[in-house]
C-alpha cells in the first residue's frame, strides 16, 4: 500500500477548504460493495452536489474534463476528503523513463494514473520524483 505524505498546512476542520481539500460524497458510493470505494490516491472529479458536499467520482482520460481534478486522501467509502496534491511513496514507478517524467490519468482504469501516455491529448496529472518498481515516489497534483 502508497504511503501517503501530507501538508502540515491543512486545516483539521473538514468543513474547511484549504490548500485544494475538500469534504466530499462519492457518487458512485453503494453500502457493502467495496467495488465503489475510491482508494487513496485515486483522481476524482466533481461530478454534481448532494446537499451541502460536492459529489466526486473517478476520474478516467477521454471521459473527464481537466478541470476539478483532485486526489483522494484515504478510501472514500460514503464520505471523505480529496486534496489538490499529494506526494505517494512505494509506488511501482518503473514504467517511467526517468525521474522528472510526467504521469497521466489513465484512460483504461478509472481513477488511476500511469506513466505511459494515453493516444490523443493525454491529461497530466503529476511526476515521478523516484523511479523504482517498489519504492517509487510519485507527485500527484492534478489541478496544474
Amino acid at each position: 500500500m502508497a504511503k501517503v505524505r501530507k501538508s502540515s498546512l491543512v486545516a483539521a476542520d473538514r468543513g474547511t477548504n484549504y490548500l485544494g481539500r475538500q469534504f466530499v460524497k462519492n457518487s458512485e458510493f453503494v453500502d457493502g460493495n467495496s467495488a465503489t470505494y475510491i482508494a487513496k490516491g485515486d483522481i476524482v472529479t466533481v461530478s454534481g452536489l448532494s446537499g451541502a458536499y460536492p459529489t466526486i467520482e473517478r476520474a478516467r482520460d477521454g471521459v473527464t474534463d481537466e478541470n476539478g481534478l483532485f486526489v483522494a486522501s484515504s478510501e472514500i467509502r460514503e464520505f471523505g476528503i480529496v486534496e489538490g496534491w499529494q506526494i505517494l511513496e512505494d509506488v511501482d514507478t518503473s514504467a517511467a523513463a526517468a525521474d522528472g517524467d510526467a504521469v497521466y490519468l489513465s484512460d483504461a482504469t478509472a481513477g488511476a494514473w500511469t506513466a505511459t501516455a494515453p493516444a490523443g491529448s493525454p491529461i497530466t496529472v503529476g511526476k515521478v520524483l523516484v523511479k523504482d518498481a517498489s519504492t517509487g515516489v510519485v507527485l500527484l497534483r492534478p489541478l496544474v
